[in-house]
């Protein structure tokens, strides 16, 4: 049996069309997989032990000594 002529053009079309929407939707679930995770910023005030912000931010990215105090700097991305 034959198909009628252009047919074949249209199913196609429509193949890579389809396959062109599942690629584009299946970044969103990869790409909110690799998000870092949310961090406790309530953590950063006076009083809190050290260990509990380690915990929760990881080791600083800088230490440093102002007026005989040290100071520690951390690096995160906050997320919504």
């Amino acid at each position: 049996m034959q198909r009628p002529v252009g047919s074949g053009v249209v199913d196609d079309a429509a193949a890579v069309l389809a396959l062109a929407a599942l690629g584009a939707s299946g970044c969103s679930p990869v790409l909110a997989a690799k998000q870092p995770s949310r961090k406790d910023v309530d953590l950063l005030r006076p009083g809190i032990p050290r260990n509990m912000v380690l915990a929760e931010l990881g080791q600083p990215v800088a230490t440093e000594t102002k007026n005989g105090k040290r100071v520690e700097v951390f690096s995160f991305v906050r997320t919504k």
